[in-house]
């Protein structure tokens, strides 16, 4: 219900008056909604593998890879990362793995364009990317991740 959920976001500074929330509200909803079926979306994380560590790891781990994600290159930033070797994840989703009601929930109270997964989630990275530049992922390009 945008009525509630634009009541909810009223907390932060970040709007006028609750018409101006629920603008953004809407907004969002219409770029969630004319998303095409599967979405490419992306997650930056720091860890301490060099590159090459890091690609072994993706193929041998079965580690969730996380729910918060971007729809853009340029807002995926890695949030509480502690390594020294900072990545970005582009992977494919079908938009039936999103969780709408938290990631308009999330996009209209801090601009991030957050895309959040529905936990469980099947997705496939597409790219990997180290200092902007793509990775060689040949070892991982098949495998099914969760979410």
């Amino acid at each position: 219900n945008i009525d509630n959920m634009a009541e909810d976001i009223m907390t932060s500074d970040y709007f006028e008056d609750i018409e101006q929330a629920k603008e953004v509200i809407q907004n969002n909803i219409e770029v969630l909604n004319n998303m095409g079926d599967i979405i490419k979306v992306y997650r930056a994380i720091s860890v301490n593998f060099n590159p090459n560590e890091f690609i072994n790891y993706l193929k041998n781990t079965n580690k969730p890879l996380g729910v918060y994600w971007a729809d853009n290159y340029s807002s995926a930033k890695p949030y509480d990362g502690k390594g020294n070797y900072t990545y970005v994840l582009e992977a494919l989703v079908n938009k039936t793995n999103i969780d709408f009601e938290r990631s308009i929930y999330t996009r209209s109270l801090y601009p991030e364009n957050e895309i959040r997964l529905e936990i469980g989630s099947n997705i496939k990275l597409n790219n990997v990317y180290y200092n902007n530049k793509p990775l060689e992922i040949n070892l991982i390009k098949n495998k099914q991740f969760k979410v």
